[in-house]
């Protein structure tokens, strides 16, 4: 290629006419980051929590919870732009997360007010079982997924009737309170976190409802344990 088109040419450049493998996509939690560290010989405390800004800022809630978000991901189902899924892996045990190196020890420290350490295993949330926030969220994609596929039989016949009616169908079954298979869902789904935060109360645990982000992420309030 070189000695066709001269010394310099883009693809010898660029190497963009080598073959080469595309390097592995390693899973992550993207809402995580690392605190500004102005010593270099200490590790940075990776932050993984969040105020809880669901509660009111003057509330005795906001100051004694905090927010975990679990990411949303989208390599899991088809048409994973349009039907919102959530990591089922437990915080901190993602494959691209921070670890702590064999032997090693945690360091903590506090940033903004709160508790850090230096791996992206959460300082305090130890309240829920791997089992029990992974079934959960499974359980959740199960019904978002029920809720947004875009290509259900009941969905496709709704748009149909939908146009042939000029906009009319769907505007009657809200009127006599029937929702669309979409709405029905949804509100299945606002149900079932209903049921689950009553269920994890005693835990002082909350799942917030994921309408509220958009679905871009699914945020957990709870009380750490040291302030339990």
């Amino acid at each position: 290629m070189a000695e066709e088109h001269g010394q310099g040419f883009v693809d010898d450049k660029y190497n963009l006419s080598k073959e080469g493998k595309d390097p592995k996509l390693v899973f992550f939690n993207h809402h995580e980051f690392l605190a500004p560290n102005h010593d270099s010989s200490q590790p940075a405390l990776v932050i993984n929590h969040f105020p809880n800004f669901y509660a009111d800022t003057s509330s005795s809630t906001f100051h004694k919870t905090r927010i975990v978000r679990i990411p949303r991901c989208y390599d899991t189902i088809a048409y994973s732009d349009l039907v919102p899924q959530f990591s089922s892996v437990y915080p901190g045990h993602e494959e691209g997360a921070i670890k702590l190196d064999e032997g090693g020890n945690v360091i903590t420290g506090f940033y903004d007010g709160a508790k850090f350490g230096t791996t992206s295993e959460i300082v305090g949330f130890g309240n829920i079982s791997q089992e029990d926030l992974s079934g959960t969220i499974k359980q959740i994609n199960e019904l978002l997924y029920d809720a947004f596929y875009p290509f259900h039989v009941i969905t496709l016949i709704e748009n149909v009737l939908d146009v042939l009616t000029g906009g009319l169908f769907i505007q009657i079954l809200n009127t006599l309170s029937l929702y669309t298979h979409t709405k029905r869902k949804v509100l299945e789904l606002e149900q079932f976190v209903e049921n689950v935060n009553d269920k994890w109360q005693p835990k002082d645990v909350q799942i917030i409802s994921p309408r509220k982000m958009g679905y871009l992420s699914l945020c957990i309030a709870y009380v750490p344990k040291e302030e339990q």
